[in-house]
């Protein structure tokens, strides 16, 4: 169990790390590369959005997957254990 727990942490540190690194990208193309004279053009902003996308979307299914495998651990965890 403690295991399990310890990477439980581990996965959700490293998914916090990639979300917030995620917003700092977003930030620095919209706020700071503005300043430095980026100007706006659909060529680099649909491939930008696309990536973005995806790699949300790729964030928010290994969260999915993680958390599928934890309840069913926890549910036999308490059965064997009679905590319930």
């Amino acid at each position: 169990m403690i295991k399990f727990t310890v990477l439980t942490i581990a996965i959700i540190a490293t998914t916090a790390t990639v979300a917030y690194s995620l917003t700092l990208l977003d930030r620095i193309v919209h706020v700071r590369l503005y300043d430095y004279g980026l100007q706006f053009s659909l060529d680099w902003a649909n491939l930008y959005w696309t990536v973005l996308r995806i790699t949300l979307a790729l964030l928010a299914l290994q969260s999915c997957s993680h958390w599928s495998t934890w309840f069913p651990y926890i549910e036999n965890t308490f059965a064997k254990n009679n905590l319930r």
